[in-house]
């Protein structure tokens, strides 16, 4: 696992920082708004994203929650509630 941070200045005196945590395969995991919001991805067995869940900085509030499907071609496509198919 691998953090990275970006925003952070030397000469700024209250920086606007994101970070992000990569897996070992180089996939983003987590990313920590500079508001404080998370966002948790999960993916499929073969690699692409799966699921985004962001929440705000108390850890309970949901912000957005998003599934993922592709075709054959893996474009992607955002699975809405009630339209699974």
């Amino acid at each position: 696992m691998k953090t990275v941070s970006v925003g952070k200045s030397a000469t700024d005196e209250s920086p606007k920082v994101t970070s992000y945590t990569y897996t070992d395969r180089g996939q983003k995991l987590k990313e920590t708004k500079a508001n404080g919001n998370t966002v948790d991805y999960t993916y499929y067995l073969d690699g692409p994203v799966k699921t985004t869940t962001e929440k705000k900085s108390n850890g309970t509030t949901l912000v957005s929650s998003h599934t993922y499907a592709y075709d054959p071609n893996y474009d992607s496509t955002i699975l809405r509630p009630g339209r699974w198919n």
